[in-house]
């Protein structure tokens, strides 16, 4: 499965959880929970991962992940009302000091599903951002960008 496939099961899979679990809850109950419908969808995942740092293709620390999907997406799992514009920063930073490519920002906290995708290299120069909504009917979900 490539990046994208993997990327659009994880963004799945924490829509699943958003519709079973309501905000205000701690971090590691969705973390867990992420955890199961990773299971249940063959998506590989560790948690707290120690990545290493690079600089000059030399190690130079590390810094531990929430979640390391198929070896190659950093999922960072946020419980808060509003996401912090540092954390999206902090991804950013996380990716390039330890050469991964894609990472993912998702929080529970809202009333709304929030999902930040960052790139190491952003397409087009843009980040992705989404935003899933609860649809009334409690079946289908919404988003927009």
């Amino acid at each position: 499965m490539d990046n994208e496939e993997l990327i659009k099961k994880i963004i799945k899979c924490a829509q699943d959880v958003k519709k079973q679990l309501p905000a205000g809850l701690e971090e590691s109950v969705y973390r867990n929970a992420l955890l199961i419908e990773f299971k249940e969808n063959g998506i590989d995942a560790e948690t707290d991962v120690l990545k290493n740092i690079i600089y000059k293709n030399t190690i130079v620390g590390e810094v531990q992940v929430d979640i390391l999907a198929a070896n190659s997406i950093i999922v960072e799992i946020e419980a808060v009302k509003h996401m912090p514009q540092e954390h999206e920063k902090q991804l950013r930073n996380i990716l390039k000091a330890t050469d991964t490519e894609h990472g993912l920002l998702i929080n529970f906290g809202g009333e709304e599903l929030e999902i930040k995708r960052k790139d190491k290299t952003p397409k087009e120069g843009k980040d992705i951002y989404y935003t899933y909504v609860l649809v009334p009917d409690d079946k289908t979900i919404g988003f927009k960008f």
